[in-house]
């Protein structure tokens, strides 16, 4: 729901429970008009610990699915961790370092054979000084 963060429907806090039918939030990310690729916003995650996330529902077992989204980050870090990922759902773990100053599409590709909804999300391991920007 709501892939290039320009709906009208706000992040909600995260919590223990599903993150389904919107994106969740951890430790402040915003929408912003800043930075966008399209449309007028873009999802906005500026410090250590910043997360979002947003649980797949329907989807089959056995199937393949691609988990895409395009990201940028606001300086060149040696020191920061921004990653994109998705987990849950069956398989281990999957993450991607975000490690670009210019809109770049990321792409995760996974099997889903989880019996939970799978979840993608976007998370700051070390800001090292940058912000990390969403859309799409």
């Amino acid at each position: 729901m709501n892939p290039d963060f320009d709906g009208s429907e706000e992040f909600q806090p995260a919590n223990g429970n599903s993150h389904a039918g919107n994106w969740f939030s951890w430790a402040g990310p915003v929408k912003t008009q800043e930075e966008f690729r399209s449309g007028t916003t873009s999802a906005k995650l500026a410090q250590t610990d910043a997360a979002l996330e947003q649980d797949v529902l329907g989807l089959v077992e056995g199937m393949t699915y691609e988990f895409k989204v395009w990201a940028k980050l606001s300086a060149a870090t040696n020191s920061g961790s921004h990653y994109i990922g998705v987990k849950n759902y069956g398989g281990a773990e999957i993450k991607q370092k975000v490690d670009s100053t210019e809109w770049k599409e990321y792409t995760l590709e996974f099997t889903y054979s989880g019996n939970t909804d799978a979840r993608v999300y976007c998370w700051i391991e070390a800001d090292g000084g940058a912000t990390c920007y969403l859309d799409d």
